[in-house]
């Protein structure tokens, strides 16, 4: 599985390339966290990764779209910081994610997104099995709120013991 392939120009190779590394990376899930967290900075193949795929949440296929989504869900959250997206922008912009801020689009999709709250994002993290999403999401919602800790345990140790 290459990205070309991923950023081919016929939508049915995008299409069946995503939709083999989408199912490549759930059933490499443990590996792929290791390669996430090994280090103070990912490996440049998942730098590269990250890249391709939200560049790939612009393809004109709403299935690609989803198929780039469903991938990045499967990576998990990954520290921005963390990435090294800088070599990304010498093999054309074909692998560079811009967000465009014609119209205001980009601004209300980012009130919108920021409007979900915490406690939401976190309890469908905890759904599709995103653990390490959802407790960023959790640790948001408690410092957003000023909560207690100790007061949520019993929902955090039912829900990461399922």
């Amino acid at each position: 599985l290459s990205m070309r392939a991923v950023q081919h120009e016929n939508v049915d190779v995008r299409i069946h390339a995503l939709t083999s590394l989408r199912d490549m990376m759930h059933s490499k899930q443990e590996w792929l966290l290791r390669q996430v967290c090994a280090s103070e900075a990912v490996e440049p193949v998942i730098s590269s990764l990250v890249s391709v795929l939200l560049k790939g949440c612009q393809d004109s296929s709403p299935e690609a779209r989803l198929l780039c989504g469903e991938c990045l869900g499967e990576l998990g959250a990954v520290d921005p910081g963390r990435l090294d997206l800088s070599h990304a922008h010498t093999h054309g912009d074909r692998n560079t994610f811009v967000a465009s801020s014609k119209s205001g689009d980009y601004q209300r999709v980012v009130a919108f997104l920021k409007g979900i709250p915490q406690d939401v994002l976190a309890k469908a993290s905890l759904q599709s099995k995103a653990y390490t999403r959802a407790l960023m999401h959790f640790e948001a919602y408690i410092l957003e709120n000023k909560e207690n800790i100790q007061d949520h345990l019993s929902f955090l140790q039912v829900r990461l013991t399922q």
